[in-house]
């Protein structure tokens, strides 16, 4: 058994990091079923890329931002392909750019092979964050391609590259204003505590400034010119904070009311942070001190917003996701945490001064080795078989889901390419993807929120408009007098004035109004 498992630990180490880590992303992100986000992304890309494809949709109608590179790959690339190849392709090609950089990382760090597998492993089954529901490695969107560079930026870093660092956090900005933008302020912070010198920090700042000022420019006529935050009396940021994303953005909120996860992610972010207090003012690598130095002040951010998110009840600040970079702290610290334990010489112990010290050295190294292999085996095991069901799911769909499908296609085939659903089943499981299984407007998608301010404002109110419907059917009179609505669907038979039924199957009612 100690042999194959050293063989098999010798095979590991032959083949080049770079597919390792590929493989790893790869096997726990396969899957044809999209994530909510890919159908909210994508449908926003189709409809950057062709105006035309659903004419006058106001739920798939939005500013790109700093998507607009993806917007227009993505768009482009679903005139000749489906929803499902574009996923599958585009989760492929994540896993390629993350694999270059994470292999230099752990190169950096002196990881093994099979080591640097069961890190990124580890990560990649867990919630991959303290607290905030942020991730790193599941899907295929913009904020995916913006951790690629982000993880460039921190390898340069280690190797006290400054600008190139800087070069590379400019470009996840470009990717991803808040993921790269919350990473910027904190490289900064590092500069200053590292005490570089001034004329580094200097050149630094001016490569930063005008790598982005093209980019600042363009968001700013986006979101700085008409776009108020108070419309109609209503706080948009409000909104925005503690009615559609209070899963990212109310984390204090969840805390106080003894949310028990969001208490534990706390908890352990706090911990983690005295370690690196801890580790960085006793040990003397370089490489140690930075991924401490670094992990402390994300940890100083994220406990800072918590305080800010008491007096913050409009949600003027939590907006941008003040909590995202607790992700990458989880990553840090699983880093860290085998780093030191890798030093403590459990893995690899240090030489012994008899036979049989040796021989029990050996045999605690083959026992962590084996249990990393395990370990391996069964998480990426577990995400393959969840990943396996659900593309079974797509291919054969269960029989409310398979109703659901024909439902849409006949909405596809049998009405006006302008019409438009108020889908009283919206937050359900599977109606994500009606507006493009229907290539109709959808009058309420509470998932599909837009990102400026008055676009924002007119989501909530065909927000609360839908959910007076469904309290009350005798509403929709009053409610068709602002908004334009073709047809009504629901899981329940409706009775009301000007309700016309036009199909129906063993789940679904759909309704001409």
């Amino acid at each position: 058994m100690k042999n194959e498992t050293r063989k098999f630990v010798d095979l590991i180490n032959r083949i080049d990091l770079r597919v390792l880590m590929f493989a790893v992303i790869f096997l726990a992100t396969l899957s044809i079923r999209l994530s909510d986000n890919e159908e909210e992304y994508f449908v926003f890309a189709k409809a950057f890329a062709d105006p035309h494809w659903i004419p006058g949709a106001l739920s798939i109608k939005d500013v790109p931002g700093t998507r607009i590179i993806f917007d227009t790959v993505v768009g482009w690339a679903l005139g000749f392909a489906s929803f499902e190849q574009i996923a599958a392709l585009g989760r492929t090609l994540c896993a390629i750019l993350l694999a270059f950089p994470l292999s230099l990382f752990f190169k950096k760090l002196r990881f093994s092979h099979l080591e640097a597998v069961f890190l990124l492993t580890a990560f990649v089954v867990s919630h991959q964050s303290f607290f905030g529901n942020e991730w790193i490695f599941r899907s295929f969107e913009t904020k995916v391609v913006s951790y690629a560079f982000v993880f460039y930026s921190i390898y340069y870093l280690l190797e006290e590259r400054t600008r190139l660092s800087v070069v590379f956090a400019a470009a996840a900005i470009y990717f991803h204003v808040l993921v790269g933008g919350w990473y910027v302020l904190a490289l900064g912070a590092y500069f200053l505590l590292r005490r570089i010198p001034l004329r580094e920090l200097f050149v630094s700042a001016l490569i930063l400034a005008a790598l982005l000022m093209p980019l600042a420019f363009y968001l700013a006529g986006k979101y700085l010119v008409h776009n108020p935050n108070v419309i109609d009396g209503m706080t948009v940021s409000w909104v925005y904070a503690y009615v559609r994303n209070p899963h990212h953005l109310a984390v204090m909120a969840k805390l106080l009311h003894g949310d028990t996860a969001v208490r534990i992610g706390v908890a352990l972010s706090a911990v983690m942070g005295w370690l690196c207090i801890k580790t960085h003012g006793k040990d003397k690598d370089p490489a140690i001190r930075t991924l401490c130095l670094l992990s402390l002040i994300l940890f100083a951010q994220q406990f800072l917003s918590l305080l800010t998110a008491v007096l913050d009840t409009q949600g003027v600040f939590l907006k941008f996701y003040p909590y995202r970079t607790s992700a990458l702290s989880l990553f840090l610290s699983l880093t860290l945490l085998f780093v030191l334990f890798k030093k403590s010489g459990w893995l690899h112990p240090a030489e012994s001064r008899s036979p049989a010290e040796d021989s029990n050295g050996r045999t605690r190294q083959l026992t962590v080795v084996s249990v990393m292999l395990v370990f391996v085996a069964l998480g990426l095991g577990s995400r393959l078989y969840r990943n396996g069901v659900d593309s079974y799911r797509v291919a054969y769909p269960s029989g409310k889901q398979a109703a659901l499908n024909s439902t849409t296609d006949w909405i596809r085939l049998n009405t006006d390419s302008a019409a438009v659903v108020l889908d009283l089943e919206d937050r359900s499981p599977g109606h994500l993807a009606f507006i493009r299984k229907t290539q109709r407007d959808s009058f309420s998608v509470y998932k599909f929120v837009p990102t400026t301010n008055l676009l924002i404002y007119e989501w909530y109110q065909r927000v609360l408009a839908r959910d007076l419907v469904v309290k009350d059917i005798s509403a929709l009179p009053e409610i068709k007098k602002r908004y334009r609505i073709d047809f009504i669907l629901s899981e329940r038979p409706l009775q009301g004035e000007g309700l016309r039924p036009v199909y129906q199957n063993g789940f679904f009612h759909l309704y001409a109004v």
